[in-house]
């Protein structure tokens, strides 16, 4: 997949961010200086790079080797949502934003459960199907057209598109991502696994957090993505 960095530095503060978001979540749960972490979903490799910084193992896997960074952890490419681990093998697995690109989602969630400890926890972030902007495209409702009208929409970017939204996707023709509701996606994972939502957290410093916390009921099937920390049951 090609982005549009601006630059590499630029593109590097941008994921840096996400693993430091990452890295203070998780840090409330477990020791990751003790902790030998799984990361699905490579991309770049900056966030497995930084990880490995602090904790005991890192792997990661992806379906290509497109990384930038690659040294400090452990790569694997991967055919599908099948994991090359032992049962019971890592204390904590990280599912950042990957679920909605997979074939098999349940399969993904399944896999996660067998390689994952009885004391693990599992981190999974993903975007929200009704959220106004498609996260990946920065295209209006894009996640709830029909997927022939959401092939043309993506089709009629205009060039100058990519200088307001350098971090969307330039290379694809055709919209392959399924992403979940809230209730959709909690369906899917209570089969598996106890579910802490903690996708609040990050509005903690936000301007209007207060209103989040006030209509928390009604704002889950409204916030941009969704954050879960998972135990096995």
């Amino acid at each position: 997949m090609k982005y549009r960095f601006g630059s590499l530095n630029k593109y590097y503060d941008y994921r840096i961010s996400k693993s430091l978001k990452i890295k203070t979540l998780l840090s409330k749960f477990k020791d990751l200086k003790k902790s030998r972490i799984l990361d699905i979903g490579t991309g770049s490799g900056i966030i497995a790079y930084d990880l490995a910084k602090l904790c005991k193992n890192v792997y990661s896997i992806d379906v290509k080797d497109k990384r930038v960074y690659k040294k400090g952890y452990n790569f694997k490419k991967v055919k599908d949502e099948k994991l090359p681990f032992k049962k019971n093998y890592f204390d904590i697995i990280i599912s950042n934003h990957v679920i909605e690109h997979v074939k098999n989602p349940l399969l993904h969630i399944k896999e996660v459960k067998r390689v994952l400890k009885k004391d693990g926890i599992f981190y999974l972030a993903t975007p929200n199907k009704y959220w106004t902007i498609e996260p990946h495209y920065k295209l209006p409702f894009l996640a709830v057209m029909p997927r022939k009208l959401a092939n043309i929409f993506i089709r009629l970017k205009p060039k100058t598109f990519f200088k307001a939204y350098p971090y969307c996707y330039l290379d694809k023709k055709i919209y392959h991502e399924n992403l979940f509701s809230y209730r959709k996606l909690i369906k899917l994972l209570k089969k598996e696994f106890r579910i802490k939502d903690v996708s609040l957290e990050y509005f903690k410093n936000k301007k209007f957090f207060i209103l989040y916390r006030i209509y928390d009921f009604f704002f889950k099937d409204f916030l941009p993505s969704y954050i879960f920390i998972l135990t096995k049951k």
